[in-house]
């Protein structure tokens, strides 16, 4: 016994721990992943805005330097009107709006002016015909582009607007706006933050070492219009070393063997992709210590638990022990109470048999004025035609002799039927629960009840089972009416008449449903004694689970009192000496030995009458 309670101990300690780490693992990690993902989508959203206002701010400068007149002028006669001026106009612009540069260039592409003029890396005289801002504006749209100067070698984002003269355009004005600031901004807040550009380059970056890689492979033709533009210069724009995830709904990024978080938010006019990365590694740290708090209470709860068990088996040994011999006398009163049970069980049985058998001789009783009717007649006939015969043997008439003999025969067979029925339902036999035709019960109950039925001039329409596929297709089939008797001979084969092939097994007694069908079909023929209309209704319909056979008749139903008590042995509406009032109660007590039920109600569809139902479970094919 210790040893089992050690091994159960060790087995309920594991399967805990292991439940605890495995879900704590995954709710921490889930929530954590959350966490992360919403303050991303807020720091996206904080660093989409930045970027946007610091290019909006300097968006309105092209446009309205190129409308200004000494730029106008300066297009028209550079003699003139020479460039100098212009140039230091648009320096004293740069130092109050803190773009980076600002040039004119003619529509050849060369620069005529610039905020740079009296540097060492002034633009005067370069040509940048081959810039797409350049492109865009000579073609009278806003230009826009992010590229290496390449005359400075600094990045920066290029802004320009077409100069027009009387309507025609005769040159172009850049702004150039640096955008080292942001990227300071990031590295300073810790944070890693790269912005790609529409074919997947990295040209803003907090981690200098990605700058100008891609993150997906280029085109051939992306990387034409690219060295065309001379955008980046001479960077060799190779692939960033990385590979991508998706773990519990949330995308990861692992660059250099560094696993990220990845979030990232397009910005539709500029055509570029921010992205956010949140290092694994804080996922991973807060996994790790959550894990290790959870498994430190799940161990000191499992320890309390052991504890609690092992002293509740103490009190539960020491208390095993006191009550040893009260458990002893209990059992002995226990075994006892069994056997006189057994006892009380099979004299129930018995008695419940003995009035299985007693409905049955009622039954017999009560059918029996109908059945000596039957067999005065061929009894009659049979003397007559001895009579006859002893004539025939007299003038040797052998022929006509040896016919009505046969004849007699016959009549003889007859009578032998009608007596082997009634000495078939009537014999004792125990309850045999087996595979049946409910439908064979009912045709020989019907069989049984032919006279009664005859004498009773009643008309039973039986609707008989029919595959599921052919219900709109089943046509009620009339076994008897008012001016022929119950007999299966009106139909070539009596299976056919009831549809016994096509009708599923019951698992039940035939011989005691039959005995059921006889009870509740004469209770149905004494309610339609004194109807206009005397007829009684049979139906029969399959489920998957059991089988309902439903007999209506056409009688004025049943009241709200009776119906309360009209399964209780003893009670009976019918006149002293027409019944015992057992019938209904025995019947109802061979369906719950078959593991089924009878229930009797009023008809609800407005037409008059009672309905017994009885339901068995269908047989069950192993």
């Amino acid at each position: 016994m210790p040893s089992k309670l050690k091994t159960e101990t060790l087995i309920l300690f594991t399967i805990l721990l292991a439940a605890t780490v495995g879900i704590s693992n995954i709710v921490t990690r889930n929530s954590t992943i959350s966490r992360l993902e919403k303050i991303a989508g807020e720091r996206l959203q904080l660093y989409r805005r930045t970027i946007s206002h610091a290019l909006e701010k300097y968006s309105y400068l092209p446009c309205l330097l190129s409308k200004t007149p000494r730029v106008i002028s300066l297009m028209g006669n550079r003699k003139k009107h020479p460039p100098t001026p212009v140039s230091r106009f648009l320096a004293d612009v740069v130092q109050k709006s803190g773009a980076a540069a600002i040039f004119v260039m003619d529509r050849s592409g060369e620069t005529i002016a610039t905020s740079n003029w009296d540097s060492y890396e002034s633009y005067i005289g370069q040509n940048y015909a081959f810039r797409p801002y350049f492109k865009d504006a000579i073609a009278g749209k806003e230009g826009q582009f992010y590229a290496i100067g390449a005359t400075t070698g600094r990045p920066g984002y290029f802004l320009s607007h077409p100069i027009r003269n009387s309507g025609e355009i005769t040159g172009v004005l850049v702004v150039k706006v640096n955008l080292a600031d942001l990227q300071k901004d990031w590295l300073d807040g810790g944070e890693i933050i790269f912005v790609t550009d529409g074919n997947g380059v990295i040209f803003l970056s907090s981690k200098k070492e990605w700058k100008y890689k891609t993150t997906v492979p280029l085109t051939s033709n992306a990387l034409t219009r690219i060295r065309a533009g001379q955008q980046y210069d001479a960077a060799e724009l190779s692939m960033l070393p990385m590979d991508k995830g998706v773990t519990g709904g949330a995308e990861w990024i692992r660059i250099s063997g560094e696993k990220f978080l990845w979030s990232s938010t397009l910005l539709p006019a500029l055509k570029w992709r921010l992205h956010f990365l949140s290092p694994w590694q804080s996922i991973k740290t807060r996994v790790r210590t959550v894990l290790f708090m959870t498994s430190t209470c799940a161990i000191l709860l499992v320890l309390y638990l052991l504890f609690l068990r092992e002293r509740r088996l103490k009190e539960i040994s020491l208390q095993k022990v006191r009550d040893a011999d009260k458990i002893k006398e209990i059992n002995t009163k226990l075994q006892l109470e069994i056997e006189e049970r057994r006892r009380t069980e099979t004299e129930l049985r018995q008695t419940q048999n003995e009035l299985i058998q007693a409905g049955k001789l009622a039954v017999i009783g009560q059918m029996a004025a109908a059945i000596v009717h039957e067999l005065n007649q061929p009894i009659a006939a049979t003397r007559m035609s001895i009579a006859s015969c002893k004539v025939m043997v007299s003038r040797q008439q052998f022929e006509e002799l040896t016919k009505t003999l046969q004849w007699i025969s016959e009549l003889n067979s007859r009578m032998a039927a009608m007596t082997q029925q009634l000495k078939n339902f009537s014999r004792k036999s125990p309850l045999k629960m087996e595979a049946i035709n409910p439908v064979e019960s009912l045709q020989k109950a019907l069989e049984l009840l032919k006279y009664l039925i005859s004498d009773a001039d009643c008309t039973i329409d039986i609707f008989p089972p029919v595959p599921p596929e052919n219900d709109e297709k089943s046509e009620r089939l009339a076994i008897l009416n008012a001016s022929k008797p119950l007999n299966p001979s009106i139909v070539s084969d009596p299976s056919d008449a009831l549809n016994l092939g096509h009708h599923p097994m019951v698992h039940g007694d035939a011989l005691r449903l039959e005995q059921v069908f006889v009870n509740v079909i004469r209770n149905a023929l004494d309610a339609i004694n004194d109807q206009n209309e005397k007829k009684i209704e049979i139906s029969l319909t399959s489920r998957n689970r059991d089988v309902e056979i439903s007999i209506t008749d056409s009688g004025p139903g049943i009241s709200e009192t009776v119906l309360g008590q009209l399964f209780e042995p003893f009670f009976t509406t019918k006149a002293k000496g027409d019944g015992l009032g057992i019938g209904l109660a025995i019947s109802q007590e061979i369906m719950k030995d078959m593991n089924g039920t009878l229930h009797a109600r009023n008809a609800t569809s407005g037409s008059r009458g009672a309905i017994f139902t009885i339901t068995l479970a269908r047989h069950q094919i192993n």
